[in-house]
């Protein structure tokens, strides 16, 4: 997909050679990028006007300063993720599900309110940005690595019902 290129939906489902997209682009519908070996790199600029799903892609490294979703956001066993975009504004719910290397979830990172975040099979990540703590639905943490210290100063500032699973209450 070139530079600039606006399209409909993209289904890439078990491709297993190179696969590279351009900056800039604009999808109309839905982006599910799903069982892509080969896929590096999600590039700056990307707008999604519904859903985007990215999982089972191990070699994503390394994702574009801008994405913009206008539905849900999925990232999930992608193993060698270490930081969201910087200006990575969703205003779905949000899943972050099974990334070991993710450390980062950036402050300048918006959600609409009233939506879900999940948090889950992240051990790296040790804090969440306080923007998406005042005005969400629920926020979902498990497998974190958000110590008692941390916790506690996350349930003062959020509005949300906050909930972690069993395992790392006995963590915290």
């Amino acid at each position: 997909f070139g530079e600039g290129v606006a399209c409909g939906s993209i289904n890439l489902t078990k491709c297993t050679g190179d696969i590279t997209l351009g900056r800039n682009l604009r999808v109309t519908g839905t982006f599910l990028a799903v069982g892509l070996p080969k896929l590096r790199v999600i590039p700056a600029n990307v707008s999604v006007q519904q859903d985007l799903v990215i999982k089972s892609c191990p070699m994503l490294n390394r994702m574009g300063e801008r994405l913009t979703v206008h539905g849900e956001f999925g990232l999930a066993e992608c193993g060698s993720v270490r930081a969201l975009p910087r200006l990575l504004d969703v205003r779905g719910d949000i899943a972050l599900v099974d990334l070991p290397c993710l450390v980062v979830l950036p402050r300048t990172m918006k959600q609409s309110p009233n939506r879900d975040l999940v948090v889950s099979n992240c051990p790296q990540v040790t804090t969440l940005p306080e923007s998406l703590l005042r005005s969400q639905r629920r926020v979902l943490l498990q497998g974190t690595g958000i110590n008692r210290l941390e916790f506690g100063r996350l349930m003062a500032l959020a509005h949300p019902m906050l909930v972690c699973s069993v395992g790392d209450e006995e963590q915290l």
